[in-house]
């Protein structure tokens, strides 16, 4: 079929017709790389490996973790038509960051030496790739560091702390029952606190026997890709304030119940009839049966810190719950 000059302007036509139509996708202009893109960590963990019949063909790898190099080291290994070396310890990285065009993402490859990593860039001009970075080096890197809050440091007048088995990593807390839990501990007026902050989990507070152990385990926190820390500080006693007490219009007295588990004693003393009956019923079962609400003159009342102020029917029960709460708080005798 031979096509006339009209035709041949008409195929031209259709074709920029179509041309104007088309845009590029997200991916044949990707946004920046995310801020996130290269692991944080002290140091990085590197092998290389090559093709047994041609050693001049090397590539390298490098990861913040000595678990994960181990393990890509190990499966490289399996290939029976390369050879590779252990991982091992290095300060700094150099590292190129691409967008996969393929996978509509942002990767890094990270390797132990800048000549590696002028290779892997070469390697990726010739792949479904785009925006390749230059080879830059990167070592410890450490994410956003946690500010320090001394609201969510347990109050009390005195620490109990113990030592590790291997003389490290002992731990303190405002409660000698649970200290004792860990192994032999001893009283101290001050440790060394750590906030730290899991991803997505909330900040959670760590004390230490002193400022080297501290330290320690923040140096340890601070390599996890996950993990957010602050700077250690002393803390010494910090009391609870006294209980705010719900008064019931003016009214004296306390409704109470009281419940046993096993050796556990239970109960809780409200203003009003009506509220202890409502919690009495929600806490009994059928291996826990609960006494009925009583009026009693007095209950002894606790600052629970975090968890509010608590009442009880007696003064064990409530030193007992501040014990299991870690709270070195008085429970005071409340008309």
């Amino acid at each position: 079929m031979r096509l006339t000059r009209r035709d041949s302007c008409a195929v031209v036509a259709i074709s920029l017709f179509f041309a104007c139509l088309w845009i590029p996708s997200a991916s044949a202009r990707p946004s920046k790389p995310p801020a996130d893109l290269i692991p944080t960590g002290r140091s990085w963990w590197c092998y290389s490996r090559w093709a047994t019949y041609n050693p001049r063909d090397r590539a390298s790898i490098c990861l913040r973790s000595e678990a994960d190099c181990n393990k890509r080291q190990a499966a490289a290994d399996d290939d029976p038509g390369d050879e590779s070396t252990n991982c091992r310890r290095q300060a700094k990285a150099s590292v190129v960051t691409y967008f996969d065009v393929m996978n509509d993402e942002w990767r890094m490859w990270a390797t132990e030496s800048t000549r590696d990593c002028k290779d892997t860039r070469r390697f990726l001009a010739r792949g479904d790739t785009t925006a390749i970075s230059q080879c830059k080096l990167v070592g410890a890197t450490f994410l956003k560091p946690l500010r320090f809050q001394a609201n969510a440091v347990p109050g009390g007048s005195t620490w109990h702390c113990y030592v590790g088995a291997d003389g490290k990593f002992g731990q303190c807390f405002r409660s000698e029952e649970q200290c004792l839990e860990g192994g032999v501990c001893a009283e101290q007026a001050e440790a060394w606190v750590l906030m730290g902050q899991v991803s997505g989990h909330g900040p959670q507070a760590l004390a230490f026997p002193s400022s080297d152990e501290c330290n320690l385990a923040r140096d340890i926190a601070r390599d996890s890709a996950d993990t957010r820390v602050s700077e250690c500080r002393k803390v010494a006693s910090r009391p609870l304030p006294r209980p705010q007490l719900p008064l019931g219009g003016g009214e004296r007295g306390w409704y109470c119940y009281t419940a046993a588990a096993s050796v556990w004693i239970e109960g809780t003393c409200t203003r009003g009839v009506d509220e202890c009956e409502t919690r009495r019923s929600a806490d009994a079962t059928p291996r826990k049966p609960t006494s009925t609400c009583a009026m009693q003159e007095k209950a002894f009342a606790v600052n629970l810190g975090p968890n509010g102020v608590a009442v009880f029917p007696s003064l064990a029960s409530c030193r007992q719950e501040a014990a299991s709460q870690s709270v070195d708080a008085a429970c005071e005798a409340v008309p």
